[in-house]
């Protein structure tokens, strides 16, 4: 009877301890992470040389020339696999080479256009503004547009300076060409939430250890009778 006692009671923990390794862990909590969507097209229009691509420019240029010739510049991105759970979707763009403070307009365009082929003449109407970034100084500068891509796969983005704030001066944005990390790179970054599995032992394997506790008690305490 002994033996017998004894192999139940390391059959039940073999058994417990078999359930532990192979059940998995449905606990779980979430946790932000973030994903960069990097322009697939990006280029500067200038009125000076209005008939001029820029499509293969290494940076970007903005604002007003040192005579007052407009440029402008341009972004498209297309974010088809945007992740879920979002909290934030934010531009950000590496802006450099200004010697004044103001305010850069960002203005979103509807119509198409091409990279390779675009200039000042045949350059897209922008149509609402969405907001300004101030630059100050060389950095990489982040703007929120969240609301605006909940029912969107794609964006255009005109960065320029408004006739209101017109300044003598103009900025440089790194362009997707001549970024040397994802950092620098015209691009959107995505924070979502993304569950997790989290360490210890499931609720349902609590109350099944405790049914095996409870019946190896039962066998010691008959044998105690016995006894």
């Amino acid at each position: 009877m002994k033996s017998k006692n004894k192999k139940l009671v390391l059959i039940c923990f073999l058994f417990t301890v078999g359930l532990l390794l192979i059940s998995p862990a449905i606990n779980g909590i979430e946790e932000e992470k973030t994903k960069s969507t990097i322009a697939d097209k990006d280029t500067f229009v200038d009125a000076a040389h209005p008939s001029l691509n820029h499509g293969y420019a290494q940076f970007l240029s903005c604002g007003f020339g040192h005579f007052y010739e407009i440029r402008e510049a341009y972004f498209h991105f297309s974010f088809s696999d945007k992740p879920e759970n979002i909290v934030k979707a934010e531009l950000s763009f590496d802006i450099w080479g200004f010697y004044q403070t103001f305010p850069l307009t960002l203005s979103i365009v509807e119509e198409s256009w091409n990279e390779y082929t675009m200039n000042w003449t045949n350059k897209p109407a922008y149509g609402q503004i969405i907001g300004q970034i101030f630059v100050n100084s060389s950095d990489i500068y982040k703007f929120n547009i969240t609301s605006l891509l909940t029912a969107r796969t794609e964006i255009s983005i005109c960065v320029n300076i408004t006739i209101d704030d017109i300044v003598n001066d103009y900025a440089y944005i790194t362009s997707t060409e001549n970024s040397t990390t994802t950092n620098d790179a015209p691009q959107i970054i995505w924070t979502y939430l993304e569950m997790v599995p989290e360490g210890g032992i499931p609720s349902y394997n609590i109350f099944i250890i405790l049914g095996i506790i409870s019946i190896i008690g039962f066998f010691f305490n008959k044998k105690i009778e016995k006894g």
